[in-house]
């Protein structure tokens, strides 16, 4: 579970960083950017991806479980 979340919490800020069009052009991105606006969607990404990065390294340290 670590891993998986390092992975994906890296895949989301690499996509947030370079806004490739599959990722920042795709139907649910631009509902989020129409919804939002633009800078507030980098927000949201950018708290999902820390979410995500926090988990995975606590999970490997051993400091939360997922058993």
């Amino acid at each position: 579970m670590g891993y998986l979340s390092i992975a994906l919490g890296m895949y989301m800020l690499f996509c947030v960083l370079f806004k490739p069009n599959f990722f920042w052009e795709s139907k649910k991105a631009i509902r989020l950017r129409k919804s939002i606006g633009d800078s507030k969607a980098v927000i949201v990404y950018y708290v999902i991806s820390g979410i995500a990065l926090a988990v995975g390294v606590l999970s490997l340290l051993n400091i939360i479980n997922f058993d």
